[in-house]
């Protein structure tokens, strides 16, 4: 299990058991709130168990109503959550303190929820440009070389590695295409001079690569 969602498994010699790390009741709610099953597995393992009371109130989410549900409409793609027009529950504290003071959802009332379907036809319509966007992205970077001059040891050994946000910065002086970070295809930085061959994955179906030659200065 990862341990950011503040859930860390350990396991014994006779059975496995979980220890929590420091973390909000809110925080730790709203993650099992997004996963049905991490929530059945610790309700199982602390239900027969002595458990600190957070915990077991936390555990308990569908039991009882120990944290409130707010059934909302997503107005952005949310990473973890969902896409445009998508319904979905959180609880009360997420969406008030963050999903709606950054206008990204509004709550699912039976006026609102006649919106969904032109919201679903929003999200095609962006997908749609996203792909195009890409498409010709994708013709400006197949045959991109980029020559970078780094200070180098006598082996070719570089003093300060180039990383993704260097790589971006890069592209966007060479070829004006502005590229996030975690389009950049690449394990760690570089750290040697010569010819580097770079996987850009603009979307998922969507991707080529790049030559990034490094030369000492």
């Amino acid at each position: 299990m990862n341990s950011r969602s503040g859930l860390i498994p350990r396991r014994t010699a006779s059975k496995p058991c979980w220890v929590l790390r420091s973390i909000s009741a809110t925080r730790l709610a709203n993650v099992l709130l997004r996963d049905e099953s991490l929530r059945f597995a610790l309700f199982n393992l602390l239900k027969n168990q002595k458990a600190h009371p957070v915990l077991v109130n936390i555990a308990n989410i569908g039991q009882n109503s120990r944290i409130l549900l707010m059934r909302i409409i997503l107005l952005q793609n949310i990473k973890g959550l969902g896409q445009i027009g998508d319904v979905k529950s959180v609880s009360d504290g997420y969406a008030k303190n963050f999903l709606l003071p950054r206008k990204m959802i509004k709550l699912a009332t039976n006026e609102t929820l006649k919106e969904v379907e032109s919201l679903k036809k929003k999200l095609a319509s962006m997908q749609e440009i996203e792909k195009r966007d890409a498409q010709q992205a994708v013709e400006k970077l197949k045959d991109l070389v980029i020559e970078l001059s780094k200070k180098a040891t006598k082996t070719g050994k570089l003093f300060a590695g180039i990383d993704s946000e260097d790589l971006v910065k890069a592209v966007k002086k060479t070829s004006g295409i502005d590229l996030k970070e975690e389009m950049i295809g690449y394990e760690g930085p570089i750290k040697h001079i010569g010819e580097h061959f770079i996987d850009i994955n603009i979307l998922p179906d969507i991707k080529t690569q790049i030559k990034v030659v490094v030369k000492a200065e």
